[in-house]
């Protein structure tokens, strides 16, 4: 189980994220997202939420992982990059 401190950061985390997003699609459906060079406004869209849950998931990967005693070893493998 994370500890509360985690779960609080995965709290906060989530809760911004979701608003960039719920921004972004209001953007879209308000014709204001700026399309990005060779995309239209909907490839746009999906870029930028692609981007935005990525970084939540690494985020809270992060916060999860920092947690972890430093002798834990999917710890230790995930931050030499092993893939299992």
């Amino acid at each position: 189980q994370p500890s509360v401190q985690v779960s609080k950061r995965k709290d906060g985390f989530m809760s911004d994220g979701y608003t960039d997003c719920d921004g972004l699609i209001n953007d879209y459906y308000n014709n204001k997202l700026v399309p990005l060079p060779g995309c239209d406004a909907g490839q746009t869209l999906e870029a930028k939420l692609n981007k935005s849950l990525s970084d939540i998931r690494k985020n809270v990967g992060d916060a999860c992982r920092d947690e972890l005693h430093w002798l834990n070893v999917p710890r230790a493998m995930s931050l030499c990059g092993s893939k299992g």
